[in-house]
């Protein structure tokens, strides 16, 4: 009977591949995130305290700083795209449950999974490219970041982190 094929009962999955990908980019970030915090703190706590003049490697701090709170940003990105993704396929996967005989359904759920995976592409490239940046500028300016005082600066009990 072709009325029980009404598409109703249909059970339409996830795409396997975005999912994998989602979850690798899942891990990726959140010890991204963990990674930057980590950093963030140490430089915060490599900051002298606030005098006139001689505050260049203060500002070297804060621009460091800045540009990892700009990554940090983009990680949490990451995970709100996610959550729109599926529901703009929930959609889609609805009306083709609904409409199995629109076939148009169907190729918009596919479209929708091939831009995802560009999406998720497009992010794991930034990703990378950020924490590549972001090395470059600390280990250019690490004798700021250590330093920001310059060679007069005491450094008693704020080197945790270079043991």
């Amino acid at each position: 009977d072709d009325d029980d094929d009404d598409g109703a009962d249909r059970v339409i999955k996830s795409n396997p591949v975005i999912q994998s990908c989602m979850d690798y980019l899942k891990k990726e970030a959140h010890e991204g995130v963990q990674a930057l915090s980590a950093i963030k703190l140490w430089i915060q706590l490599l900051t002298p305290r606030i005098e006139d003049g001689n505050n260049f490697g203060v500002e070297v701090q804060e621009e460091c700083t800045g540009e990892i709170e700009r990554v940090e940003s983009q990680m949490f990105s990451i995970m709100q795209t996610n959550a729109k993704y599926f529901r703009e396929r929930a959609k889609l996967a609805e009306h083709w449950s609904k409409h199995p005989h629109i076939l148009d359904f169907k190729q918009a759920l596919m479209e929708r999974d091939q831009l995802e995976y560009f999406t998720l592409k497009i992010f794991l490239r930034d990703m990378q490219q950020n924490f590549g940046c972001l090395h470059d500028l600390i280990c250019k300016n690490l004798d700021k970041i250590l330093k920001p005082k310059g060679e007069d600066d005491d450094l008693s009990g704020r080197n945790m982190m270079m043991m």
